[in-house]
């Protein structure tokens, strides 16, 4: 393994994915350029780091994360732009990280579920609502999961860091 390459890397794969939250929180939009700066990295990541058979693994997964977040996003549970960073981020986690990945991915987001609904947050989460796209009730119904799939990145990424 590469460690300053690779570190940069990573570190590359938290700041996109830190956009990516800030951007859903304000906006509850996820640009694909970051989505897509993700993959490219993981491509490079995988080249210098993962072998083709742990490679080929992770592209599988992501692939099957991107099906059931388009599931997802049909049903109206999840955005597009969060079904597409779920997806990326899942290569990043491959099946060394990608349990750790999912639950902190669904524990973040069940916190910030309870603080968006909470009434000890209610003007921070009014503050955000108006700046979200759609109607106040689509607005009050909504919530940006990308911060928590962030949570999940930046968890798994601390794990990957090369000592």
């Amino acid at each position: 393994m590469h460690i300053l390459p690779t570190a940069y890397l990573i570190s590359g794969f938290v700041s996109c994915s830190l956009a990516a939250a800030l951007s859903d929180a304000q906006t509850l939009r996820i640009s694909n350029s970051l989505s897509g700066a993700i993959l490219v990295l993981f491509g490079v990541y995988a080249l210098i780091s993962l072998s083709p058979a742990q490679t080929v693994t992770a592209l599988a997964m992501a692939g099957a994360t991107l099906l059931i977040g388009f599931a997802a996003f049909v049903r109206g549970w999840l955005g597009g732009g969060d079904a597409k960073l779920l997806a990326v981020c899942m290569a990043w986690a491959g099946t060394s990280h990608a349990t750790e990945f999912l639950i902190v991915t669904g524990l973040s987001g069940g916190v910030i579920a309870l603080a968006l609904r909470s009434n000890l947050t209610a003007p921070l989460a009014d503050r955000l609502r108006r700046n979200w796209p759609g109607t106040a009730a689509e607005a009050q119904a909504s919530m940006p999961y990308g911060v928590a799939i962030a949570a999940g990145a930046v968890a798994i990424a601390f794990e990957m860091m090369p000592s």
